[in-house]
């Protein structure tokens, strides 16, 4: 009996693709032909998005069972190391009576058609659920500024996968400000605004996601002072905006996602607020934010 491993190397493998182990065995292997149906085999498993490839640590191996006399035996068989009860798909091609030159044609092709059925009966071969098109959601965050402004609050969150690991989220929130002490008493603040942001996936494992952001906000702040005694109180308000990037770590878990987001920015317009010409607080300066975000991915 002759048995091989397929060594190949000719059709280039992509990330993803499950990994198939391909074995040519049996007393009747020609010599002659096998590196042939070798060749045909790799680029059927291609075609199918599997890369054959010489490990142990394989998704499922793919058998060419060539007799003496008889029809040969194609066969596809997960591997046990997945956790998976074994599956086997098999089906038999008779080349006795094709061309020499066609026989490794009508072995490839036939095993072609029994990969891509494999595809899709062997879950270990199955096809990658395709990344969720959109998400909703909330994100609860904050964000501070080296001008004096601390505040928190709510966002409302959409999210459309534009293109490969490319998606675009806005969001609509309010944030409420920290009370921060004056000479006359104390300011508070609020802030009602929208953001946009780009986000693009830079690394998956499994489940979890690392993403870089990058956008910006604009929104309204409102600030408000709370005087002691019988001083003069006064408010204001000022359209503040603000760019900012940063870092994602993701878990989906269709049709859950939970977000954990850390971002740096710097206001392209701040806003302060005074108490007798000193400053009290700001939305100036650099700004650093975090926020915890939960929501559907579809």
């Amino acid at each position: 009996m002759v048995a091989a491993l397929a060594l190949v190397n000719q059709v280039p493998c992509e990330t993803g693709w499950p990994r198939l182990a391909l074995v040519v065995e049996g007393p009747g292997v020609v010599a002659s032909l096998e590196s042939a149906v070798r060749a045909e085999a790799v680029y059927e498993a291609a075609q199918a998005q599997l890369c054959v490839v010489e490990s142990a640590d394989v998704a499922a191996t793919a058998r060419i069972s060539w007799p003496e006399q008889g029809p040969l035996s194609l066969s596809i068989t997960s591997s046990p190391a997945f956790g998976q009860s074994l599956r086997q798909l098999s089906r038999t091609v008779e080349v006795s009576g094709v061309p020499a030159d066609g026989v490794a044609l009508a072995i490839g092709s036939n095993l072609g058609e029994l990969l891509r059925e494999a595809r899709r009966e062997i879950p270990s071969l199955a096809p990658p659920p395709e990344p969720s098109k959109w998400g909703v959601g909330g994100l609860l965050g904050g964000e501070a500024f080296s001008g004096g402004q601390l505040h928190g609050g709510l966002d409302v969150f959409g999210r459309l996968r534009l293109v490969g690991r490319l998606s675009l989220e806005p969001s609509l929130g309010f944030r409420l400000g920290l009370e921060v002490s004056s000479t006359s008493g104390s300011v508070s603040a609020w802030l009602v605004g929208g953001a946009l942001h780009a986000i693009v996936e830079v690394f998956r494992f499994g489940p979890f996601t690392l993403a870089a952001v990058g956008g910006g906000r604009l929104g309204w702040v409102h600030f408000e002072g709370r005087p002691k005694d019988q001083a003069t109180s006064a408010a204001g308000g000022a359209w503040i905006g603000t760019v900012r990037a940063g870092l994602e770590l993701g878990w989906v878990a269709r049709p859950a996602q939970l977000v954990l987001r850390v971002t740096a920015g710097l206001p392209l317009r701040g806003a302060v607020a005074t108490d007798s010409g000193v400053r009290v607080t700001g939305t100036t300066g650099v700004e650093g934010g975090a926020a915890l975000g939960f929501g559907g991915a579809f």
